[in-house]
């Protein structure tokens, strides 16, 4: 397979143009095909090349696949491998300079080099997405991918929470208490009234703040018309005594922190 990348890049070079674009046909002994284009941020050298075909091979022949085939799965041993050219640029418009081209070189080369020791989908770049809640705007993506997401961001999201953003989202949100000034935990009627107002945040150690500010509720309902996926929530931004600021969650597991304002 080497062999084949390099002359591949060769012969690129040879008519002075480099590939950004590369599509991978894989056709297995039995006659199924995957396909699949692979996009590089520079140009494509011959150990990338290998590297695509191998983490395309990996996934065409998942051992996880189902019972029932599906498109671009293997199920049978691979007898050929097609390199084409999906989008190539002139050779000298991607020529390194004297001293490197600077930090953006240097990035690239890392995360090519981790990417190559742990797969395509072990190092991920976050890229806009559309959606209501900070988690659901963003899309994390392997480096070197072309962003494509579900839920384009440029589309009106009613509900959606006004700015500024938290600048950290929990992966996983972490539930706490809210207390109002007599210690008794805020709730949320359904005409979104408040029982107190929000004095207190209490962690799940018993550790407590004092909240000198805070905002909300903004109400979210979603797919109301769906048992399993359906969400009812309200959201509230608040400032604790020691100038930290929190996007906070109430839904019916409780309160919960789900991002940090810096």
């Amino acid at each position: 397979m080497r062999q084949a990348a390099d002359e591949f890049i060769a012969a690129l070079l040879e008519q002075k143009l480099v590939c950004t674009a590369l599509r991978v046909e894989l056709v297995g002994d039995r006659g199924e095909a995957s396909e699949r284009v692979w996009l590089h941020p520079r140009s494509f050298s011959p150990a990338e090349v290998v590297d695509r075909v191998r983490w395309q091979v990996a996934g065409a022949l998942d051992p996880k696949r189902s019972a029932r085939p599906i498109e671009g799965e293997l199920r049978s041993a691979v007898t050929r491998v097609r390199l084409s050219p999906e989008a190539v640029d002139p050779a000298g418009a991607h020529e390194r300079g004297l001293w490197g081209t600077g930090p953006d070189e240097g990035v690239h080369s890392a995360l090519s080099r981790v990417q190559g020791m742990v797969g395509h989908e072990g190092v991920l770049t976050a890229a806009p997405a559309g959606g209501r809640t900070p988690a659901e705007r963003q899309a994390l993506v392997p480096w070197g991918d072309r962003p494509l997401v579900a839920r384009d961001p440029r589309r009106p999201w009613p509900g959606v929470l006004p700015p500024p953003a938290p600048s950290m989202v929990y992966e996983l949100p972490r539930g706490i208490g809210v207390e109002d000034p007599a210690g008794k935990p805020v709730t949320v009627d359904e005409r979104g009234a408040l029982s107190g107002p929000p004095a207190v945040m209490v962690s799940p150690t018993g550790a407590r703040r004092d909240l000198t500010a805070w905002a909300g509720p903004w109400p979210l309902d979603e797919r109301w018309w769906d048992a399993e996926a359906a969400r009812s929530v309200n959201r509230f931004q608040a400032v604790d005594s020691e100038g930290v600021a929190w996007l906070l969650v109430l839904d019916g597991g409780g309160w919960w922190a789900e991002g940090r304002y810096d």
